[in-house]
C-alpha cells in the first residue's frame, strides 16, 4: 500500500515537473519570437517546425583507409545523399568538366539544405554564367586533409577536371586539441561514446529547445563571475609539436597536388575561416561566441588558444600558397560588423548566407588559378 502511494506521489510530482517545464519552454519560445538570440538558428527552427519529419539518416560506416560514409543513399529534411555523395543541386547532364570539392562537414553542408551548400552555390554561379561544368561534393563530417587525400585517390577523376581542397579547421583542431593531425574526431567519438552522446544531446537541445538556449544565455551572462567556458581548457602543444603539425599539413597538401598532377587534373586549395579567425572572439558580444562554442562543447579558452595556433598556421600558409594554388580565406569576414551568429552556426560551420559569400570567393579563385577561366 505504501509503495502504491509513493509511486502515485512520484508520478504526480513528475507530471507537475513536466507541466512546469512545458510552461517554461512556451515562455522561452514566446521570448525568442520577439528577441531571437540567433537569427539564423531561429529561422532554421521555424523552418523545421513548419516541415516536421520523422525520417532518420542511415548509420555511418567506415571503409578501409578510414574513409567514413553513410551506409546507403537517402533524402531527409533537405539533406540528400546520392551515389554516396551529398547532392549538388543543378548539375548539368553532360558537363565538359567537373570540379571535385573535398573537405569536412563545412563542405558537406552541415546546417544547410542541399541548395545551400558551398558546392551547390558554386554550381549555381557556374550555371548563371553559362559554364558547362559540374560540381561534386566530396565533403564529409570531421575529415582532415589526409582523409581528403584518401577520398581524392578513390574518386573518379577525368583529365582536365579541377580538384578543390577547402580545409584547415579540422586539421588545426585535431592537431592542436587532440594531438593527432591524421584525424581522430570520428575515432574519438567512437571510443568516447558517452561524451559524444552528451555533445550530440547538447547540439539537439540547442536547436530544438528555447528553454535550453535561454538557460545557456543566462549562463553566458554570468561568465565573468563563474565562467564554465574558461574551465578545463585543452593543453597547449609545445612549439616543436606545433611546427610538426604545420609541416604535416603542408606535406599532405603537397602530396594531394602531386597526385592531382599525375592524373592530369588541376589542384586548388583554400584555407577556411573559423569562428574568430577574421576579427577575433571579442569583436562581438561575448555571450554570442560562447553560445556558438557551446553547441559543440568547446571552451572559450580552448578556442582562444586554437585561434593563436590558427593564426600561426595561416602565416605559414601565406608563405606556402603559391605551391598549391592556395588562397587564404581565414580572414574573409574581417571588418564585417554583423553578429557572429549571422555567419556561423557553431565554431566552424557557416550559415547559408555565409556559404554563399564564400562560394563566390572560391569560384573567383578557381577561375584565376585554373584553365576554367578560358571556357
Amino acid at each position: 500500500m505504501k509503495f502504491k502511494k509513493a509511486s502515485k506521489l512520484l508520478l504526480v510530482n513528475f507530471g507537475v515537473f513536466l507541466f512546469i517545464l512545458g510552461i517554461a519552454e512556451f515562455l522561452s519560445r514566446a521570448f525568442e519570437a520577439f528577441y531571437p538570440g540567433s537569427q539564423y538558428q531561429f529561422r532554421l527552427q521555424q523552418q523545421l517546425d513548419q516541415e516536421p519529419s520523422s525520417c532518420k539518416a542511415p548509420p555511418i560506416v567506415t571503409d578501409s583507409g578510414n574513409l567514413s560514409r553513410y551506409s546507403e543513399d537517402f533524402s531527409c529534411d533537405g539533406v540528400t545523399i546520392k551515389d554516396g555523395l551529398r547532392l549538388t543541386v543543378g548539375t548539368p547532364t553532360n558537363p565538359s568538366k567537373t570540379i571535385h570539392v573535398f573537405g569536412g562537414s563545412t563542405v558537406f553542408g552541415t546546417g544547410a539544405k542541399d541548395q545551400e551548400t558551398i558546392p551547390s552555390y558554386i554550381q549555381k554561379l557556374l550555371n548563371r554564367n553559362g559554364v558547362d561544368v559540374a560540381v561534386k561534393n566530396h565533403g564529409f563530417m570531421t575529415l582532415v586533409a589526409s582523409q581528403q587525400l584518401a577520398a581524392l585517390k578513390a574518386a573518379d577523376l577525368q583529365k582536365g577536371d579541377v580538384v578543390l581542397f577547402y580545409d584547415g579547421g579540422n586539421d588545426a583542431f585535431n592537431s592542436f586539441v587532440y594531438g593527432s593531425p591524421e584525424g581522430t574526431i570520428i575515432g574519438y567519438n567512437r571510443s568516447n561514446k558517452l561524451a559524444f552522446a552528451l555533445v550530440k544531446t547538447r547540439h539537439h537541445l540547442q536547436l530544438n529547445s528555447a528553454l535550453y538556449r535561454s538557460l545557456g544565455g543566462l549562463k553566458a551572462s554570468l561568465a565573468d563571475k563563474n565562467n564554465p567556458s574558461s574551465s578545463a581548457c585543452s593543453g597547449r602543444p609545445d612549439s616543436d609539436k606545433q611546427t610538426s603539425y604545420i609541416d604535416h599539413y603542408f606535406n599532405v597538401l603537397a602530396e594531394a597536388k602531386s597526385y592531382a598532377d599525375s592524373r592530369g587534373v588541376e589542384f586548388v586549395h583554400v584555407f577556411q575561416p573559423i569562428l574568430g579567425s577574421s576579427n577575433g572572439l571579442s569583436s562581438d558580444k561575448r555571450d554570442r561566441a560562447i553560445n556558438l562554442l557551446s553547441v559543440d562543447g568547446i571552451n572559450w579558452c580552448t578556442q582562444e588558444s586554437l585561434l593563436d595556433y590558427y593564426q600561426k598556421l595561416g602565416l605559414s600558409y601565406d608563405q606556402y600558397l603559391n605551391r598549391i594554388n592556395g588562397h587564404n580565406l581565414s580572414a574573409v569576414f574581417v571588418g564585417d560588423e554583423s553578429p557572429f551568429d549571422e555567419r556561423y552556426i557553431d565554431w566552424i560551420h557557416l550559415t547559408p548566407s555565409a556559404n554563399k559569400l564564400v562560394s563566390d570567393k572560391l569560384l573567383n579563385h578557381i577561375f584565376a588559378s585554373t584553365s576554367l577561366e578560358n571556357i
